[in-house]
This record gives structure tokens, sequence and C-alpha cells, in this order.
């Protein structure tokens, strides 16, 4: 399951799943 997190929330385990997802949706 993908959570969609912004970049200027807090570090989390899914910090690499944060980062694709924010290169899929820069937002």
């Amino acid at each position: 399951m993908i959570k969609v997190k912004r970049v200027y929330d807090s570090q989390n385990e899914e910090d690499g799943i944060r980062i694709l997802v924010d290169r899929l949706w820069p937002r």
C-alpha cells in the first residue's frame, strides 16, 4: 500500500517510496 505524502513531512520508514512518489507527482 502506497501512501501519498509531502516531502516536507518528517522522514519516515517509507523515505525511498516517498521520494519515488514525489518524482512521479511533483506538487
